[in-house]
């Protein structure tokens, strides 16, 4: 019989500079992430801003992490 393999996804979700939704989703993640884990991660993203588009602030509030 066949092994089945559970992949796990993680969507980090953020306003940008506009104030518009925007997010994250990355498959395959580690199954060690947590929810404190992915928190910081969206901190660090925030902090570092280093992802801009047209001028506007692609993740400047983080709003919340998702693991499902």
């Amino acid at each position: 019989m066949a092994e089945t393999t559970v992949t796990k996804q993680l969507t980090l979700s953020f306003l940008n500079g506009e104030g518009k939704n925007t997010s994250i989703s990355l498959s395959e993640m580690n199954e060690s992430v947590t929810p404190e884990v992915a928190q910081a991660a969206m901190e660090a993203i925030v902090t570092e801003n280093i992802f801009e588009k047209d001028g506007v602030i692609v993740y400047q509030t983080p709003k919340k992490c998702k693991i499902c």
